[in-house]
């Protein structure tokens, strides 16, 4: 009969240990679900940042160009006065 009772004793270790690998392995899934979820968002913000960068570039270049041509527009109205 102890025999019986210490086989109950050690199938219900390992059941208990089984519960705790599987919950531990939920939380380890739900907590990578989190890590992918973040780093997805975070390159989601890289890129809008490097598109950003890139408009800011294109503005400075432009703004760059306007400036340069209302100087020699107004060298050459002096000029002419």
């Amino acid at each position: 009969m102890q025999i019986l009772g210490f086989e109950l004793y050690v199938l219900f270790l390992f059941c208990f240990e089984e519960s705790q690998i599987d919950e531990k392995t939920r939380e380890v899934q739900g907590k990578d679900e989190v890590v992918a979820e973040k780093e997805k968002l975070l390159k989601e913000r890289e890129d809008k940042i490097a598109s950003l960068q890139t408009e800011v570039s294109s503005l400075q270049v432009w703004i760059l160009y306007g400036f340069s041509f209302i100087y020699f527009f107004l060298e050459l109205v002096i000029k002419n006065f």
